[in-house]
């Protein structure tokens, strides 16, 4: 009987650390795409912003941003970063939006902008770099670091 006993406490052992494993292993990073900018107010001086990203939960389990650091560049030029305290909830291998706003001052950009609305009637699509970080809201508040490249439609 005690060969019964031992064996049940080994594998009960086994299956807390297996459990343990994965509450405890460092989720994936979501997967962070530009999926819209929406020019909000054009000022002499400055331009607002509106920017979309979409988030994509890689992991098997839910997971909550508590915030995001991003650099965005367009067109091969920078031209937003910032953060955002939005909190958003991910199911597992679940999406979720976030909208950011930014404020620039590149009016070169927006004359750049308008010479690719002039070729097509419709947004034009423009290359893109977003890259970042996000801290989520678990236990140590893992810092988990993204990057991606693509194109988005900006509309004026």
């Amino acid at each position: 009987m005690r060969g019964g006993h031992a064996r049940i406490a080994l594998i009960l052992s086994m299956a807390l650390l297996a459990g343990c494993a994965v509450f405890h292993s460092r989720p994936r990073a979501p997967d962070v795409t530009l999926i819209r900018v929406t020019l909000v107010r054009a000022g002499l001086l400055e331009q607002d912003y509106r920017l979309r990203l979409r988030l994509h939960n890689p992991n098997a389990v839910s997971v909550k941003v508590k915030r995001i650091h991003y650099h965005v560049r367009l067109d091969g030029e920078p031209f937003a970063s910032g953060s955002s305290d939005e909190n958003v909830s991910l199911p597992p291998h679940g999406d979720g939006t976030v909208d950011l706003d930014a404020r620039t001052d590149l009016l070169a950009f927006v004359g750049r902008l308008s010479r690719h609305a002039r070729k097509s009637p419709a947004p034009p699509a423009i290359p893109y770099a977003i890259s970042g970080s996000a801290i989520l809201a678990m236990p140590g508040s893992p810092v988990v670091r993204f990057s991606r490249n693509g194109s988005v439609r900006v509309r004026l």
